[in-house]
């Protein structure tokens, strides 16, 4: 016998209106046990900012997630509002194989196939989770043993729509020999608790200027460890910190040394050739993720991906896929790009 259905019958025979049939079907909602969200708590209301609010389940949007309704504005949300799946027609699974892959260098078609979506959304997916960490790191900040340092990566035109790209290749061929414009400058750091920040503010050399840029990720009175460079000697003069210099990077066994760093460094080289390069316009973006891979490179499965959904969570302010295709795009004018031979 096929199963009666309330709501359905109502709607059918036209018995009450949308308005009422609504109001029965949150209520309806309120008393049903939903295992699968039934952990979902609130902090503050995120569309009225109240803290602690009372909320009641309020039926579902059109995806079939669950809505909830906050008693003190009146106002609907869902229960994955600002969160990494919002705007998202993939579930959590689909989105844990995307994250895990993203982290361990997985390339985009091999992760499309693997979660039954096309490279496009794939890509979309990876890049939405890349800007929310990008907008986390910016209030990274580095303390007590820091180890300062700069990497280089060659700049690239990679994704970039075959009619614009006509003549130029993948890689722009480089100006002149050695350091020059045509590498962009990852400046980065690391310290004794496991964080790191990574970021590129410029191409070619790295100079005081560029080093600045650090001042808010650095904390006052950090003991800092460089190479031989004066570029840091400002920032770390106004910062108050105490400097060791390093005078062999490449003696592991020194006192001094910056053997974390380097470490760092031969992780982001790693990542750079299992994605063949990244394309220079969002390179702080994979920034962002080698610096937050370097964070949780002690954990993995299960609780990696508790890690970065907790992290994606923190305010509930996600963003859509519209924003994230102009999101702080790094479009250094200094770069001179050259048809190559």
């Amino acid at each position: 016998m096929e199963e009666f259905n309330f709501i359905e019958y109502l709607r059918t025979e036209k018995r009450l209106n949308n308005y009422q049939i609504g109001k029965i079907q949150e209520l309806l909602d309120s008393f049903v046990k939903d295992d699968s969200h039934s952990h979902a708590s609130f902090e503050f209301c995120p569309k009225c900012g109240k803290f602690h609010p009372h909320v009641i389940r309020s039926g579902f949007a059109g995806s079939g997630k669950q809505l909830y309704r906050c008693t003190e504005c009146g106002r609907r949300f869902s229960y994955d509002h600002g969160t990494v799946t919002w705007y998202s027609h993939q579930n959590a699974d689909q989105w844990k194989t995307l994250i895990l892959d993203t982290f361990e260098g997985v390339g985009l078609e091999k992760t499309s196939r693997r979660i039954s979506v096309n490279i496009e959304t794939a890509f979309n997916m990876r890049h939405r989770i890349m800007c929310m960490m990008e907008k986390e790191l910016e209030n990274e900040v580095l303390s007590g043993e820091v180890e300062l340092d700069e990497t280089f990566v060659e700049s690239s035109r990679k994704s970039i729509a075959a009619e614009e790209n006509a003549g130029f290749g993948v890689v722009a061929e480089r100006v002149k020999r050695g350091l020059s414009k045509q590498k962009v400058c990852i400046a980065s750091g690391v310290d004794g608790s496991g964080n790191a920040f990574a970021h590129a503010y410029n191409c070619g050399q790295f100079g005081q200027t560029a080093a600045m840029n650090l001042s808010s990720h650095i904390a006052d009175g950090s003991l800092v460890t460089t190479d031989n460079t004066s570029s840091y000697d400002r920032l770390l003069r106004e910062k108050g910190c105490f400097h060791k210099s390093c005078p062999d990077c490449t003696d592991h066994n020194a006192e001094v040394n910056l053997n974390r760093i380097n470490s760092f460094h031969s992780m982001i080289k790693a990542f750079y050739r299992g994605y063949r390069g990244v394309a220079t316009k969002y390179i702080n973006r994979y920034a962002s993720l080698f610096s937050f891979a370097w964070k949780y490179h002690k954990i993995d499965g299960d609780e990696l991906f508790e890690a970065v959904r907790k992290m994606m969570a923190k305010g509930r302010q996600s963003l859509t896929i519209a924003e994230v295709e102009n999101f702080r795009l790094f479009m250094p004018h200094d770069i001179e790009w050259r048809p190559a031979v």
